[in-house]
């Protein structure tokens, strides 16, 4: 049984489940908003409200204390993808490092992971994607928690878990794209056999995907801004293409959305939206409100 605690900018989650059958079942979710601005860009302006927030939640919910994964929504992350000689672990992580530093400046503002996603036994190389978040982001987390008695088994991030989530159902697939239609900003990742390499936010009224008058002008631009990751992916692999499109959203309309998306969309990309049949739960609980969460959920089993 997994249970992962999550905390955005818009709230806090908390979802205990685990994987049956190949199905992520979740028994038990639930939901608290937070205030405008206790949280920012994945640092946390109020720790004092965030505590009482998080402490009633706890007290409310009767939530486990004891050995959460924590699932924090991070602002900027830097995703890169490089190719490196095929050496052994350890240098290989130095390597990706100084790439990384290069790149960012002081590394001691940032934390550096990676994940190979191929190699060449010929070549002696392999394919790297690397991740940087702020230290400053996770230390503050990381504080918070010990100060709340909480303890913490692992930590990620937001758009890292949106990638395990689609990879979970859509393994058959090289290359995807996962658009999570969230109320401070739309997230885009693509995805390489399930590993986010590309990851962006862009700010669009969230209103305006909910209006009949005004949603066909937000999917015109939400096309435009897929055809950059679309771009992006002819620039690393002109030979694999984006195969498939996923959607989360928290309102009904998503369904509406997705389909002007395809009409406006050319290729052989196949469009899915993400419905009830995705997960089992014991609750009446929508799939997209805890997209992230779940990711974690079938990422760590």
């Amino acid at each position: 049984m997994k249970s992962i605690l999550t905390l955005t900018s818009e709230g806090i989650t908390y979802l205990e489940g685990d994987l049956r059958n190949g199905r992520a079942v979740v028994t038990k979710a639930c939901k608290e908003d937070l205030p405008k601005n206790v949280i920012n860009n994945g640092l946390i302006n109020d720790a004092d409200t965030l505590g009482v927030k998080l402490s009633d939640f706890i007290s409310n919910n009767r939530i486990n204390t004891k050995g959460v994964d924590l699932v924090i929504g991070v602002g900027r992350v830097l995703t890169r993808e490089m190719n490196l000689p095929l050496v052994k672990e350890k240098e290989l992580k130095v390597m990706v490092q100084n790439e990384v530093y290069r790149s960012v400046g002081n590394e001691d503002e940032y934390i550096v992971d990676y994940i190979v996603l191929s190699t060449d036994e010929v070549a002696k190389t392999c394919k790297v994607a690397a991740y940087a978040v702020t230290s400053r982001v996770i230390k503050s987390f990381v504080d918070f928690m010990k100060e709340m008695n909480l303890e913490c088994k692992s930590l990620d991030f937001t758009t890292n878990c949106l990638g395990k989530l689609v990879s979970k159902y859509d393994s058959e697939s090289v290359v995807t794209a996962a658009i999570a239609i969230n109320r401070d900003a739309i997230t885009m990742a693509l995805l390489d056999r399930g590993i986010p390499v590309l990851s962006r936010n862009y700010k669009i009224d969230y209103e305006m995907f909910r209006r009949p008058e005004t949603m066909s002008i937000a999917v015109e631009e939400l096309v435009d801004h897929y055809s950059r990751l679309v771009q992006f992916q002819t620039s690393r692999n002109r030979d694999e293409k984006v195969s498939n499109v996923y959607f989360t959203g928290d309102f009904d309309a998503i369904g509406n959305v997705n389909a002007k998306f395809k009409e406006l969309t050319t290729g052989n990309s196949s469009v899915f939206w993400n419905d009830s049949t995705w997960l089992e739960t014991s609750d009446d609980i929508s799939v997209n409100e805890f997209a992230y969460a779940i990711g974690s959920l079938v990422g760590r089993v």
